[in-house]
């Protein structure tokens, strides 16, 4: 409970968890785990929803679509994608086509659900969610790190992350013609906070290599609109769903800083994270870190007031 900070429940199962993911209403909770099983967990009565049956590796990652009637697992070598409703299923799977993990895990669902994108056989496609029929194939080659629908689903947004010095950088593709808009390049920041999209889809974030930092630029036009945090590390960066607001986070603090000027607001300088997460009303934020391999800590801020609950 993020008013008073108890805890709500606490579902057992039998082996390590792999995966997590809520459903868009809040209603269910997926977990996966390295025995290769899926559940689906009611939250109102703390009861096992469905169990989900597959042959392949246990689940890596998990996501529902955003009209709550698919979900997506990925898996070693194989991705599936299930029937939520009306009722929990199967539905198809790809199993050809893909590069194993961890090489690449990029996918997205489209805002209505309708698609998802997918690096395919050395090119990102556009996939039906509910057939798995090819609709679009954007002209790329090379395989992304991370792949993001913009908010009205007119665009695609692909980090690319290469950790031994070859450069990263970003593009953006029109989702109906598959043509490349948007070409970022230059940085080369071995990790730190993937491509994003503010909640309104006017803007997008991507780390910087040389200086180091986030730079914040204008989706129609390609151009930078600030930087921030020029000589600092930061490990990830969101947007606020006002858009106004960025909060960035390095190993000690976490710093919220205006998006079209990059002047810094205030500082939480108590607590750092490698991942974080606001709520969608923007009155939370969450910062995870951890400490080693078994030691882990959630802290969570009123972002109105910048106090620590």
């Amino acid at each position: 409970d993020l008013a008073s900070g108890d805890l709500l429940a606490k579902y057992d199962v039998q082996d390590e968890i792999t995966a997590v993911a809520f459903n868009p209403d809040g209603r269910l909770l997926a977990t996966a785990s390295s025995d290769k099983t899926i559940i689906l967990w009611d939250l109102a009565s703390g009861e096992e929803y469905a169990s989900l049956d597959h042959d392949g590796h246990a689940a890596a990652q998990i996501w529902f679509s955003p009209d709550d009637l698919q979900m997506a697992s990925w898996h070693r070598d194989s991705l599936i994608v299930w029937k939520i409703a009306p009722r929990v299923q199967k539905n198809f799977d790809i199993r050809s086509g893909l590069e194993e993990l961890p090489k690449n895990r990029a996918f997205t669902f489209s805002p209505n659900g309708s698609l998802f994108a997918i690096y395919q056989d050395k090119s990102i496609k556009l996939l039906d969610a509910r057939t798995g029929a090819v609709r679009h194939t954007l002209n790329e080659s090379q395989s992304p790190s991370t792949l993001e629908f913009s908010p009205d689903g007119k665009q695609v947004l692909g980090g690319y992350f290469y950790p031994w010095g070859a450069g990263d950088f970003a593009r953006v593709w029109d989702a109906q013609s598959g043509q490349m808009i948007i070409a970022l390049n230059g940085t080369s920041a071995s990790y730190g906070p993937k491509p994003k999209w503010s909640v309104d889809g006017r803007f997008f974030l991507t780390r910087n290599g040389k200086p180091r930092g986030v730079n914040v630029w204008d989706a129609s036009t390609g151009q930078r609109v600030s930087s921030m945090y020029p000589n600092a590390l930061m490990l990830d960066a969101v947007f606020f769903p006002d858009g106004k607001r960025i909060a960035c986070t390095d190993y000690d603090q976490v710093v919220i800083s205006d998006t079209a000027t990059g002047e810094q607001l205030f500082t939480l300088s108590d607590a750092g994270g490698h991942y974080l997460a606001t709520s969608p009303d923007g009155k939370y934020l969450a910062a995870i870190d951890y400490h080693g391999s078994t030691s882990y800590s959630l802290t969570i801020w009123d972002a109105t007031l910048a106090n620590e609950q």
